[in-house]
């Protein structure tokens, strides 16, 4: 900020800053007053020449110092926009952040939150609140958006909240009846959140979850009544990529770009933009399966066999054997695993994709397998027990017996091992299990079958929270455990219902309760050494909760 103030016949002139930090150029709550010109050598240069030019000013009368605001503007963006007054410039109001920001001097996007963390986006009928996970506990909570138009339907209001794969989109529905629904973004960065509404989309329309690609450029997404559509995410453009509709309409996941993709159900095909015209590819009627890394699509035409298709070139890989009543991809693509209806399981390797290679088989299969986030373990049902199979490149190191004996619902698999609840078999009580992929089994509950529930667990980190009946009331406990022992911590103790959902950073959770017909909704900060748990409620409108993906 430049302004000057006539002292007799000099000028001083000073320069203001929005509470800067030292050499940092981001400015805080406090302003900061600095004179030029009043310290130093260089200081004292400064303010004779200033006196100098004020009384050769004085002599011919007073000098305009500016004509217009745009002539007193310096670079700052915290100091606020400096104005021109009777001749003078004089400085402006300051750029206030607020909900816990600071400023920096970046005009695209002036505040932001100094320490980083994932966003926390609330859900109320027509409105979206949040803050940044670190923030949560300390200020209220910041409006987002707002919709309009909602009515006293049941089915109304903001849902379907979908993040792309770097967390900075958020594509979520807004119905304001049960007649249809409209379509909002989320643009997250390191400030407040940018809203918007998709434009050129059926409004209302029936719109399916979205697929993003994987840079996060781009979107698919389906309305049952108009076709699919191809988003531009942060940008304007939008394409119509098929005008099917209601069962003939199918699934749309990319295929190897952003403007290429595979479409499942009634008449499936490979289609592709080819400047502003689609181009589709047909595949016939049956199911088919993107990998995650989008470079292939499975598809299968009943008993026929199933075709993997490179999207990179359209080629056919055969050698696949007969038809599979399930299959899958491991998440880094480099097995895929079939099984078919008669139980007999097949691992491919895709390391060579022009030839894929089977690696492990056995009988009596069924069902998909579960891989780990890496892709380096997979677990399997075959007949009455588990089997872990190691991937160790294209062959499998291992293949080791789990003894999760009983009625099992596994609920992680992670590198470490397998977090699952086994039944009994009268269903009267079930034990919390711990199976490591070398074959060894821990037990870390046994309970009622009916007094306690799983919410959530974080093997990574050796972590889990259930709920456990104690006379009339509910305990929320975090479980943190390894292989061979834990421990349990009370976190909450409740009266009725309560909707639980976790944070990525595991830093704590926000919960929706509801005892003796009042419903509250909070944040539970989860303990750390030297802290107990605390709820900080949030407020009585918020319904549902969605967490910014992290790295």
């Amino acid at each position: 900020m430049r302004y000057g103030r006539a002292l007799g016949t000099g000028l001083l002139l000073f320069a203001l800053t929005g509470g800067c930090r030292e050499h940092s150029g981001v400015c805080g709550g406090g302003a900061c007053e600095q004179t030029l010109g009043t310290s130093g050598t260089g200081g004292s240069a400064a303010g004779a020449a200033g006196e100098s030019q004020g009384a050769e000013a004085g002599q011919g009368g007073a000098a305009a110092e500016c004509a217009s605001d745009l002539e007193c503007q310096d670079s700052g963006v915290c100091n606020g926009t400096e104005q021109c007054r009777s001749g003078s410039c004089v400085p402006g109001p300051k750029l206030v952040c607020e909900h816990g920001m600071l400023c920096r001097e970046d005009a695209a996007a002036p505040c932001f939150y100094e320490t980083p963390s994932p966003w926390t986006v609330f859900l109320a009928p027509d409105r979206l609140f949040g803050l940044p996970t670190a923030e949560l506990g300390h200020r209220p909570l910041a409006l987002l958006g707002e919709a309009e138009g909602l009515t006293d339907s049941l089915w109304a209001g903001f849902a379907w909240p979908t993040f792309s794969p770097d967390g900075r989109h958020l594509l979520i529905s807004f119905s304001p009846s049960q007649s249809g629904e409209k379509l909002f973004e989320l643009e997250l960065g390191d400030g407040l959140p940018a809203f918007r509404a998709v434009p050129e989309l059926p409004s209302p329309g029936f719109f399916s979850r979205p697929d993003f690609t994987l840079d996060s450029s781009h979107a698919l997404i389906s309305d049952d009544f108009s076709g699919a559509y191809l988003l531009e995410l942060s940008g304007t453009n939008i394409w119509r990529i098929s005008e099917r509709w209601g069962s003939a309409l199918g699934e749309h996941r990319f295929c190897g770009s952003s403007k290429r993709w595979v479409s499942s159900g009634a008449s499936s095909h490979v289609g592709q933009l080819v400047a502003a015209d689609v181009v589709e590819t047909p595949l016939g009627p049956g199911p088919s399966l993107a990998s995650p890394d989008q470079r292939y699509v499975l598809w299968e035409a009943g008993d026929a066999a199933p075709a993997l298709i490179d999207c990179l070139d359209l080629d056919e890989r055969t050698g696949l054997g007969r038809g599979s009543s399930s299959f899958a991809f491991s998440p880094t693509t480099e097995h895929l695993a079939l099984v078919d209806a008669d139980g007999i399981f097949r691992l491919l390797s895709l390391d060579d994709p022009s030839a894929p290679v089977e690696v492990w088989s056995g009988a009596d299969v069924w069902g998909s397998p579960g891989f780990t986030a890496d892709g380096k373990f997979a677990v399997l049902e075959q007949g009455e027990s588990y089997v872990s199979l190691a991937l160790a490149g294209a062959e499998p190191a291992s293949a080791t017996m789990l003894d999760l004996s009983g009625y099992v619902a596994i609920e992680q698999i992670a590198p470490q091992g397998v977090l699952a609840w086994v039944d009994s078999e009268d269903f009267t009580t079930k034990q919390l299990k711990w199976a490591g992929h070398d074959g060894a089994v821990a037990r870390l509950l046994t309970t009622e079958a009916s007094t306690s529930e799983l919410l959530d667990s974080d093997l990574e980190r050796g972590t889990a929270l259930l709920t456990r009946l104690v006379d009339d009331h509910q305990e929320l406990l975090l479980l943190r455990f390894d292989a061979v022992d834990y421990s349990e911590q009370l976190l909450y103790s409740y009266q009725g219902n309560i909707d639980i959902k976790l944070a990525t950073d595991r830093s704590g959770l926000s919960l929706t309760l509801r005892e003796q017909g009042q419903l509250t909704t909070g944040w539970l900060r989860f303990p750390s050494s030297d802290s107990e748990p605390m709820l900080e409620p949030l407020g009585s409108s918020i319904y549902d909760a969605v967490f910014q993906p992290w790295p």
